[in-house]
């Protein structure tokens, strides 16, 4: 499953059931809705979008996650990110291994 972080907000997908090795499609939207009052409040506001592998017994353990800053998307052209491809690695066990690949648009 998925998890979303922003602006103070989380939301999760639904569990893929049997989704196997290989590549999981979700196609979910999340809407996140926060007024920006100043430049300074923007600069701070992270993404984080992290990667969980849903146990029935226990906690949903960590793939992995990526997270980048809301001021690069305002930046980006129509302040939006349109299909980007990025990289899944979990800092809590080898930051330096790539534990897959997603793909999103903000």
């Amino acid at each position: 499953m998925i998890k979303v972080e922003a602006f103070g907000q989380t939301k999760i997908t639904p569990v893929k059931k049997s989704v196997g090795v290989g590549m999981a499609y979700w196609g979910e939207h999340m809407f996140f809705d926060k007024s920006i009052e100043s430049s300074a409040e923007l600069e701070v506001e992270m993404l984080r979008i992290s990667v969980l592998d849903h146990n029935l017994i226990g906690y949903n353990s960590l793939v992995g996650m990526t997270e980048m800053d809301a001021l690069s998307i305002y930046f980006s052209e129509e302040h939006t990110i349109k299909n980007r491809w990025v990289i899944v690695a979990n800092m809590s066990k080898d930051f330096q291994r790539i534990m897959g690949f997603l793909k999103f648009s903000v």
